[in-house]
């Protein structure tokens, strides 16, 4: 060492000195760098999933909005149009407007379900007539009467209503049931106040038709004001 001159001995520091990085680098460094490089990847891939996972969250979300929309709306439908008779739900209505109106129901007649088309309302009253005379259904047109309807058939219940009160309460009444959920037209309004001794209460009749569409085998009918038990199984006790 002591024959080499300054710059060799300078060269050979250099070079050391440069092993001592390559060494460095190589075994300790540029694992690392490569680690951080896969870790780095990792995390944009996970950053990646993460964003997607949250935008299908969003969606989801809206999807379901969507849904309970669509829930609302088919309830709302199934109330307009439902897939029974419901008559018992009908007189319960009926019976409701009434008494919030301050009108008397005397009598409810309900004919047989006809399959609705456009002269349905003229056959309805027919029937609905036929039926206040003889509790019979006798319909002009013979396709009108209904024994078995095929499910998605869409039936119109002609209906007759005999109600006494004053002519507030009377028109009140009608314009409830214009007002109700459930699908329905007014064919005929028969206003008479020669029958009672009372001058302010008057006799109407009132024929319409309520609608629905014919089940299928796996519907179920349901009422949503049967809330709770009623009756007795033994009358007696």
């Amino acid at each position: 060492m002591n024959n080499l001159s300054r710059r060799e001995k300078y060269l050979i520091v250099i070079i050391g000195v440069l092993a001592i990085i390559y060494v460095y680098y190589s075994f300790f460094l540029s694992p690392v760098i490569n680690k951080i490089k896969i870790e780095k990847s990792t995390v944009d891939s996970y950053n990646v999933q993460l964003k997607n996972i949250n935008e299908m969250k969003a969606s989801n979300m809206k999807l379901i909005n969507e849904l309970d929309d669509l829930k609302e709306k088919n309830n709302k439908n199934s109330i307009a149009l439902p897939n029974f008779e419901k008559n018992p739900e009908i007189t319960y209505k009926l019976k409701t407007m009434a008494d919030t109106n301050k009108v008397n129901i005397s009598n409810v007649n309900m004919s047989q379900p006809i399959t609705y088309s456009q002269s349905s309302s003229n056959t309805s009253n027919n029937s609905t007539n036929s039926s206040q005379q003889s509790n019979t259904n006798n319909s002009n047109n013979s396709n009108s009467v209904v024994v078995t309807a095929k499910p998605g058939s869409l039936l119109s219940i002609p209906v007759s209503i005999t109600i006494n009160g004053d002519y507030d309460g009377i028109m009140n009444f009608i314009s409830s049931i214009e007002k109700d959920d459930r699908l329905s037209i007014m064919n005929t309004v028969s206003l008479d106040s020669g029958n009672s001794g009372n001058s302010s209460e008057i006799t109407t009749i009132i024929t319409l038709d309520y609608f629905y569409i014919a089940p299928s085998a796996k519907d179920k009918v349901e009422y949503d004001f049967n809330k709770g038990e009623y009756g007795k199984d033994n009358p007696f006790k």
